[in-house]
Formats: structure tokens, sequence, C-alpha cells
């Protein structure tokens, strides 16, 4: 190998000075308009993590859709994760009244609060006639204990929104 990069790198630059000046400034990247890229790390460096979080939609009718990497930005709520969705690919299309904490959503794709959609079976019946359903959200398995808007969530929680009946958690027990 000799100071100018051995043999491989002598034959790119005889090809690409045999092309022309315009030729090679956009083989380059040096085009109008262009966007130069950093230099690829050194070998053995890792690039830095990317928090995520991930996201279940559960109709309730045997159907859901799982996001399992959405990009986590510190301040994060409930509801943000819901709209991060919306912004993929193959997301969701949420509709929603308010905004911040204040923020409640009406709909996710074509299943809307107060609709009476089929449900999960009865264990015991075997029974799955339409229900009213509203959507509601967990953060790791949890109820929020406020709107989805004002509930924060942290790097590599589970959110999960579904449709169905409202079931109250329990009540906690007095203090004494």
């Amino acid at each position: 190998m000799n100071r100018n990069g051995g043999a491989g790198v002598r034959w790119m630059w005889c090809a690409l000075a045999a092309l022309g000046a315009s030729t090679i400034g956009i083989a380059m990247g040096l085009g109008a308009g262009s966007v130069r890229r950093s230099a690829a790390p050194e070998p053995g460096a890792t690039a830095p993590a990317v928090a995520v979080c991930s996201l279940v939609v559960d109709y309730g009718d045997f159907c859901q859709k799982h996001y399992t990497h959405i990009e986590f930005k510190p301040g994060m709520t409930a509801f943000d994760i819901l709209k991060a969705a919306e912004a993929h690919p193959r997301g969701v299309k949420v509709s929603s009244a308010g905004s911040g904490e204040r923020a409640f959503v009406k709909a996710i794709d074509d299943v809307a609060n107060g609709e009476k959609k089929a449900r999960k079976a009865d264990a015991k019946s075997g029974n799955a006639e339409p229900i009213k359903g509203y959507w509601q959200f967990m953060v790791n398995g949890k109820y929020g204990e406020r709107g989805a808007g004002a509930t924060a969530v942290g790097a590599g929680d589970e959110v999960r929104w579904f449709f169905g009946e409202y079931t109250p958690p329990a009540e906690k027990p007095a203090s004494p």
C-alpha cells in the first residue's frame, strides 16, 4: 500500500478523472443542493442508542396493530405516542379534540367512541355480541390516572390503546 491509499483508491481517482470535472462533483455528492454525509464511524465505535417506546392499538375485535419502534423524545405523553404512529407509512388515523393536557381521542382509524363493535368472545358463554365501546389507554399495563395528553411516558414504555367497555380499575382501599 502506498501513501495515496493503495491501488484501489488510485483506480477510483483515475476513473473519476476520466469522467470530467462536473461528473466528479456529482459523483462525490458535491452537486447543487447536495447534502454532505458525515464520515463513517471508526471500526469498533457504536452508534448512539435511540430511545424508543412501543404502541399497541387493540380494536377489540381480534385485530391489533403493533408499533415496536416509536422514537421517544423527552416530554412525550401517551397521546404523543399515538400521534407518532399516525406518521408511520402504515400508521393509524387519529381523530381527536383539544390539545396538550386536554387532548381527547374521539376515534382511531374507523372506530369511534360510542360505536357498537364486536368484542372478544366471553370465556364462559362464547358470546361475542357487539358492545358500546370507548378508546382507553394504559401505560405499562396500568390505566392512566389523567388524560392521555397529560400522562407522561418514558423510554422503553409500552402504550396500549384499546377499544372496549369502560371498566374502572378496582377502587383503592381507604388509608388508615
